[in-house]
């Protein structure tokens, strides 16, 4: 848990920069966070109008070298090269 003293040093202080943070995420079983399926729709009608204006959008860089954020609440690439 996030507040376990085994795995975090000071673990009732807020610290947005630890690092390691193998916190709890709110993403499975009954923590699932209420806003994800708000943000799939978006994302997908986004992602779906953008492929529709641009048909030729492709990543410039194979898959494996898309740069990820490292030790972030949200799991998401730092940037997604790309070229039409």
């Amino acid at each position: 848990m996030n507040h376990d003293p085994a795995t975090f040093f000071a673990p009732e202080e807020f610290d947005p920069t630890r690092s390691p943070n193998p916190h709890l995420r709110f993403g499975y079983g009954r923590h699932h966070c209420p806003g994800a399926h708000l943000v799939r729709r978006q994302s997908h009608v986004a992602f779906r109008t953008l492929l529709d204006h641009l048909p030729a959008l492709r990543l410039a860089v194979p898959p494996a070298k898309v740069p990820w954020h490292p030790n972030r609440m949200a799991i998401m690439p730092a940037e997604i090269p790309v070229t039409w």
